[in-house]
């Protein structure tokens, strides 16, 4: 009897996760049919959907070119290859490579188009990837099958910023090309999972923060995006050299291509950028990282080309001018960003003077200017995230870089459950409703010094069932000036 039991138990599981794989739809795209799989009984997934061809080859180092649509079925139920992390003193844990330009969706059944919400990761433009646990949206799309989510690869450090002089304007920062050209597969074929592309959000944290933030200012006219979430950075940011030395922080700079080229044997002959160009593109991605290393260039990060990436300066002209994209803004940054590039693990301190520096000089400042450069002219929520949960940071941490993802994204799970409830309800109800709908949550649109409108959240991390507080920004932003940053 017993044994039949578990026999028709055994049927009907099976019988059941048949029925669950078979409601999983085939989609048609621009990149083919693509078949996902269940994540939840009301979530499917479609991941390491290709939105470019692979930049490899002749391509390798250019713009993102468009995909040629196959005839056959793609199986979409995992993560696609992470785009080459160079450098680091760990071993990376994903498997990595060249062709690795691909995007993932998120989405529920729905009777009517919803709104989207598009994620940037970060990592200093030199590490990433959308299927890390850190990045992956699969927690906040259970809980709100109301978004469609989309996260999306992009090239890092040489192979998405090779400055070379013979790469074409359309070819410059590859990397923050990619993003681009991922957010226009997402308004082509969003439809298509049950998104609306008229009501795109796109948001990012650090790197890709700043990343949204550089193509607001890139397309100001067609941002494709109806709201933007940025987390602990903006545009400048990506041209900032920290105030003082941080040992736990490698920031790239612009002008690193010669001296890699000549470590792989791709010295210049005369003005011959092109054959140099070539000859970098021929050596094998062993090569190119054992060069990275020895010369001691491993971040290499987006460079002017006054098209994609302009100027601190050009930002702050066209910041006080209006030249960026009107669109409503969630922005703001964590109290104690910089303690995890200053921790001494040995000693188990920090040096809170370096942590504040690189807090205001990388991070906060440029928030609070960018929040005076938009409130006039849109919808702007300002935070400060003060949160400090054991998990995450035992003491001597406070509220340090990425603790406030960590809980949004539940990556960590059971941190801190009714926080990571709190930001998933917050941060939904902005892409839901960009202009007014945090309003209903008790958040005010932000207005400047002299109001109380720069939201505190978990200013208390032991009492949550008051998750917010409001202030005047004044003392906050008051040594931003002395920083050469003011308005």
């Amino acid at each position: 009897m017993f044994p039949m039991f578990l026999s028709t138990l055994s049927l009907w599981l099976s019988l059941a996760i048949v029925c669950l794989a078979q409601t999983v739809p085939i989609i048609q795209t621009t990149s083919g049919k693509l078949h996902g799989k269940a994540v939840s009984s009301k979530t499917n997934a479609y991941l390491g959907i290709p939105y470019a061809q692979p930049p490899v080859g002749p391509l390798r180092f250019s713009g993102p070119k468009p995909l040629l649509t196959p005839a056959t079925v793609r199986n979409t139920t995992e993560f696609g290859l992470s785009c080459l992390q160079l450098g680091g003193p760990l071993p990376y844990p994903y498997p990595a490579g060249e062709d690795c330009l691909t995007i993932n969706v998120w989405t529920s059944p729905a009777r009517k188009p919803r709104p989207v919400f598009v994620w940037i990761y970060g990592g200093s433009w030199t590490t990433g990837y959308s299927g890390a646990r850190s990045e992956d949206l699969t927690s906040w799309s259970k809980s709100h099958p109301e978004i469609v989510f989309v996260s999306i690869n992009y090239r890092l450090n040489l192979y998405g910023y090779a400055n070379s002089p013979a790469l074409s304007p359309k070819d410059s920062n590859a990397g923050l090309r990619d993003q681009r050209a991922a957010v226009e597969w997402v308004v082509t074929n969003i439809a298509a999972f049950g998104g609306d592309p008229n009501q795109i959000i796109l948001g990012g944290y650090s790197a890709g923060s700043a990343s949204v933030a550089t193509h607001l200012y890139a397309y100001p006219s067609l941002p494709l995006a109806r709201g933007a979430i940025l987390m602990s950075a903006q545009a400048a940011t990506s041209l900032t050299t920290p105030l003082i030395p941080l040992p736990g922080l490698s920031l790239g700079g612009p002008n690193k291509f010669p001296a890699i080229a000549t470590a792989v044997g791709c010295d210049l002959r005369g003005t011959d950028y092109k054959g140099q160009l070539e000859c970098v593109r021929s050596k094998s991605v062993a090569q190119l990282t054992d060069a990275l290393n020895a010369t001691g260039t491993v971040g290499m990060s987006p460079y002017i080309d006054n098209s994609t990436l302009f100027s601190i300066a050009e930002y702050k002209s066209r910041g006080r001018a209006g030249k960026f994209a009107h669109i409503p803004l969630l922005t703001g940054t964590t109290d104690n960003e910089g303690d995890i590039f200053v921790f001494d693990p040995v000693t188990n301190t920090i040096n809170e003077t370096a942590s504040d520096l690189f807090t205001l000089g990388m991070l906060r400042c440029y928030d609070s200017q960018q929040s005076k450069y938009a409130s006039s002219l849109t919808s702007v929520y300002r935070y400060r995230y003060m949160g400090i949960f054991p998990a995450l940071s035992p003491p001597p941490l406070r509220a340090w870089h990425t603790t406030d993802q960590t809980v949004l994204f539940n990556s960590v799970p059971d941190v801190a459950p009714a926080a990571t409830e709190y930001l998933q309800k917050a941060w939904s109800t902005f892409i839901l409703n960009p202009d007014n709908g945090l309003t209903l949550l008790g958040w005010k649109k932000y207005k400047g010094p002299g109001t109380r409108t720069l939201v505190d959240i978990f200013r208390n991390s032991s009492n949550l069932q008051h998750p917010i507080q409001l202030e005047d920004p004044t003392s906050f932003d008051s040594r931003c000036a002395s920083l050469g940053i003011g308005l």
